[in-house]
């Protein structure tokens, strides 16, 4: 799920840039998602300086945000099996950084947990392309527009 919302992404970032799709893939390319979303809200406010579009767009881009930060938490975590309980994972990472020096980060999860990180994604992917796909089509129509 992260994957389609990664692409649908990239695709609206090519079409608030301009119609020139290949000149957008070249910018998006190798781009890490949070400077996607980055450069996504800053096209947006050019395109759609209406208070209200922006307002949906930061909720959907904070909601984006955070399953993100989830899904990498997940990914990029150790698992080991510590219970008896066939349904329950026990995730453990280890991070040091100058603001806290070493951590360790441990905790039980279950399959409900991965499964409502999905369903957000599910969610957040068909609430996002709802809200910009008509917004992206206005701008092919204006442009469309001028050329005749």
């Amino acid at each position: 799920m992260f994957s389609d919302v990664e692409t649908w992404t990239s695709a609206f970032i090519w079409h608030l840039i301009g119609p020139e799709q290949h000149i957008g893939q070249m910018v998006t390319a190798g781009m890490s998602f949070p400077r996607q979303l980055d450069l996504l809200t800053s096209l947006f406010r050019h395109r759609f300086p209406d208070p209200l579009l922006l307002q949906s767009l930061d909720a959907l881009t904070k909601r984006i945000s955070e399953l993100e930060q989830k899904r990498n938490t997940v990914l990029h975590s150790s698992w080991v099996l510590q219970s008896s309980d066939p349904n329950e994972a026990t995730r453990f990472k280890i991070t040091a950084n100058r603001k806290k020096g070493l951590h360790h980060a441990k905790e039980v999860t279950r399959p409900e947990e991965l499964d409502a990180i999905a369903d957000g994604f599910q969610q957040v992917l068909m609430d996002f392309t709802h809200f910009m796909i008509p917004l992206v089509s206005t701008l092919q129509s204006n442009k469309r527009g001028r050329r005749d």
